[in-house]
């Protein structure tokens, strides 16, 4: 049995390396107990040999960026969490096209912002989205109005396998499609990115920036705690199946008359009934109970099963 705290203390030199560090600050919904060992590093050689370590020796892991999507126990997580801090972002000329690299931890909205300063569009998809661009590739993150999807504009990632061993795969070489990525099927860890992107007008490319931002305003709460979208959408499959009239499951939430249900301090939002906000010190097991409530309610009215979006840390 290997001594965890020595093993780490080991490995991490550059990054760092706090013990029962609470979780709730590093989540865009603010709920989580302690982790056992949290490391916030960007150095290739502390990620490679943690990710050996993790698979080597079945030390419980999980990799966080912007902490969107996600959701820790009150408990806590027993075992590692590693949050990829930020680097800087490289542009290369030589292409056909101007290709950008970003690193897995940097900001997806500061991301949109670093394309739009380019002259470059490809990214307005981004504009305003919490977490980060190992997240946004992980999930494929999307912008269902302008069907923008991260994938669009890939062109390779960078990642670590099992055996920590830094590998290039081509996007051909990898599936995505709504929500989805060839990463949440494999035990990779993401590290960087490239793109390409095309030059633009700056003011047409700003226009379809404001026109995100303005529909993000008004169609979802902004400024409060939330994980994002609670529940994946359903599919044209089950929509045509199930005769509805919409694929939105906020619409249907919205139609068993949630919208505003509450238990203790998690309550379903007013603005969008996909959304579950933390109205203040709400708890995990709140949460858990009101995606009961709703999961239940929708099964019950509509006979759909809703698939959870958010990443519940056992």
């Amino acid at each position: 049995m290997i001594n965890l705290k020595n093993r780490l203390e080991e490995i991490v030199k550059q990054g760092k390396l706090k013990p029962n560090e609470p979780l709730a600050q590093y989540t865009t919904l603010k709920i989580g107990g302690p982790a056992e060992f949290f490391i916030e590093t960007n150095q290739p050689q502390e990620l490679s040999a943690l990710w050996k370590l993790h698979n080597h020796s079945q030390v419980p892991t999980k990799i966080i960026g912007g902490g969107s999507n996600l959701l820790f126990k009150d408990a806590g997580f027993s075992g590692v969490i590693i949050k990829l801090s930020n680097a800087e972002y490289q542009l290369d000329h030589s292409q056909q096209l101007p290709v950008v690299t970003f690193p897995a931890g940097y900001s997806s909205h500061l991301a949109s912002l670093k394309v739009l300063e380019l002259g470059y569009s490809g990214f307005e998809g981004l504009h305003g989205l919490p977490g980060t661009i190992g997240g946004a590739i992980y999930m494929n993150s999307k912008w269902p109005k302008e069907h923008f999807q991260t994938a669009d504009n890939l062109i390779s990632v960078d990642y670590l396998n099992s055996e920590g061993e830094l590998i290039t795969v081509l996007k051909p070489a990898l599936r995505f499609a709504y929500g989805y990525s060839s990463f949440q099927e494999k035990n990779w860890l993401i590290l960087s990115a490239k793109f390409a992107f095309r030059p633009e007008e700056v003011a047409e490319i700003k226009r379809r920036y404001t026109n995100v931002l303005n529909y993000r305003r008004t169609t979802q709460p902004i400024g409060v705690k939330t994980a994002g979208c609670v529940f994946k959408n359903i599919t044209p499959e089950e929509q045509s199946q199930n005769n509805l009239p919409t694929a939105s499951v906020g619409y249907l939430i919205d139609q068993c008359g949630l919208k505003g249900m509450q238990i203790g301090q998690m309550a379903v939002s007013v603005v969008h009934a996909n959304f579950f906000v933390n109205l203040g010190q709400a708890t995990a097991q709140e949460y858990q109970k009101l995606v009961q409530i709703v999961r239940q309610a929708v099964k019950t009215k509509f006979k759909i099963d809703l698939k959870e979006e958010v990443d519940f840390v056992e």
